[in-house]
């Protein structure tokens, strides 16, 4: 797990306005948290369409996984569902992967929307990036999470690094799309 602060540091290295949010801002409580999980850090992205970056734990057993979890505000989300990317392979399990899918709950016109834009499907497969999407009406925003993480053998703890440059515009590309999509 990065020390407290680092993920700033590394935001800042890709060229994002990122700052440790204070103590007590309620946007740390507004996704993430439940079934075991706690917020223990909150990160203010300044001039993005993601905003937040929620760092939550879970423990299991004597193993703790710390997940990134990115939020986008955005005004007129009405229900809540949830979307993945789901790998195509020429082989079902075994084969070679030729394409992703978006699979959920949530309108099929955000989904057709997301699965119609080429370039990020084949970045997101060239990264070998496993992406889940939120909807929360209580709150008011989508919540993005990386599903891929590392393992610290020192510490017996699952943690994700930061996003490079480029899985960072995929991320912004996905933001733009749900913030651009109407009926949802």
């Amino acid at each position: 797990m990065h020390p407290r602060g680092a993920l700033v540091d590394e935001l800042r290295a890709i060229g994002l306005k990122a700052r440790l949010a204070e103590a007590g801002r309620p946007e740390r409580y507004v996704v993430g948290e439940g079934w075991g999980r706690r917020s223990g850090l909150l990160i203010e992205i300044c001039g993005e369409p993601i905003r937040w970056v929620n760092i939550v734990s879970k423990s299991r057993g004597q193993q703790t996984q710390y997940t990134n979890i990115y939020v986008i505000p955005g005004p007129g989300i009405l229900e809540e569902g949830w979307l993945k990317t789901v790998r195509v392979k020429t082989i079902p399990m075994f084969g070679r992967v030729v394409g992703l899918r978006w699979k959920g709950k949530m309108v099929v016109s955000l989904i057709r929307r997301l699965e119609q834009d080429v370039l990020l499907s084949q970045i997101l497969m060239r990264l070998k990036e496993n992406i889940e999407i939120r909807s929360d009406p209580e709150f008011g925003c989508w919540s993005l999470v990386s599903l891929q993480h590392k393992f610290d053998i020192r510490t017996a703890r699952l943690w994700q690094p930061a996003p490079s440059a480029e899985k960072w515009e995929c991320y912004k590309t996905i933001a733009r799309h749900l913030l651009g999509h109407k009926g949802t």
